[in-house]
């Protein structure tokens, strides 16, 4: 009775044991260091207060650049989304310049590392200030800048003040 329930209880672990066995295969690598070629994530949305009265456009095809105009043109802003991963050639990229060039001050905004910095340029309408905060992430900069002509004095410091406050990204996971 005893070798029956023995054989009894080998034949059950034996037909259990034998539902374990896996078809997938097992890999091996000879380094530990694994490189996953995944899908590249999208870029984040830049979000921020449009002013009463600015009129919105989209000028690119991806709306990874918008811009907000006053409707006199006395200030602009533009939102941009900098292909680079690296702030150096993001800055350049944004502003003409050498980033040793400008004064730029470093902190963080949302645990991403956030630069803030001004240049002015001349443009077809003449000279301009620009002052300009970016995000950066490990794939992308994101740039959001402030345009007045110079000698307007501090008329804009109200509005430029509540647009860089309320900078930020947006990530829709379900993408």
């Amino acid at each position: 009775m005893r070798s029956m329930y023995v054989s009894m209880l080998a034949l059950a672990l034996t037909v259990l044991l034998c539902a374990c066995v896996s078809n997938v295969p097992v890999w091996e690598t000879v380094d530990d260091a694994q490189v996953c070629q995944g899908e590249s994530r999208l870029p984040s949305t830049i979000v921020f207060a449009v002013p009463d009265g600015a009129a919105v456009q989209t000028f690119s095809a991806s709306g990874a650049a918008q811009s907000c105009s006053a409707q006199d043109g006395s200030y602009e802003i533009t939102a941009t989304v900098l292909m680079e991963d690296d702030p150096e050639s993001a800055i350049r990229a944004l502003t003409g310049f050498d980033a040793d060039r400008l004064q730029i001050v470093r902190t963080t905004r949302f645990s991403l590392p956030e630069y803030q910095f001004a240049w002015s340029a001349a443009t077809g309408e003449g000279e301009r200030l620009y002052r300009a905060a970016m995000l950066c992430d490990e794939r992308y900069c994101y740039a959001l800048c402030f345009s007045v002509p110079v000698g307007s004095g501090t008329s804009y410091d109200s509005i430029q003040e509540s647009v860089f406050a309320s900078f930020g990204l947006y990530y829709d996971e379900m993408l």
